[in-house]
């Protein structure tokens, strides 16, 4: 299972993590266990960290179900990490699927640029450039 999470009450954080060959079952499989989890509240902020995946086996039609399952509240915090071209324009495809023009989900190349952008919840968005 390429996809998992740990769900941080405290701290009121979800931290994801893919690595090696994603496949749309995979992601079908960790949105399902994720939404089904009595420790999810759709505003946590969210890290999803993708720089351990090393290829997609995903549709747009996979990308496409996610979203239409994604039941992350609009103003959660969410900081994608995608080095990987492939990966990067899977989130961005993830994204507009969504239908948000949300300035809290962003999407950095970089973890530590991810973890610092969370780590500023209260700051404005114009305040802080683009990853």
């Amino acid at each position: 299972m390429p996809a998992d999470y740990v769900i941080d009450p405290l701290h009121k954080a979800v931290f994801t993590r893919g690595w090696g060959r994603l496949s749309d079952e995979d992601l079908v499989d960790y949105q399902g266990r994720l939404n089904a989890d009595p420790d999810f509240e759709p505003d946590f902020s969210q890290l999803v960290d993708l720089s351990g995946v090393e290829r997609l086996d995903i549709s747009a039609e996979g990308v496409r179900t996610i979203a239409t399952e994604d039941r992350w509240a609009q103003e959660a915090r969410r900081a994608f990490v995608a080095p990987l071209d492939e990966v990067y324009g899977m989130v961005r495809m993830h994204e507009a699927f969504i239908g948000w023009d949300s300035p809290n989900i962003r999407i950095f190349r970089e973890l530590a640029e991810a973890r610092a952008w969370l780590a500023r919840r209260g700051e404005s968005e114009a305040d802080s450039s683009e990853g």
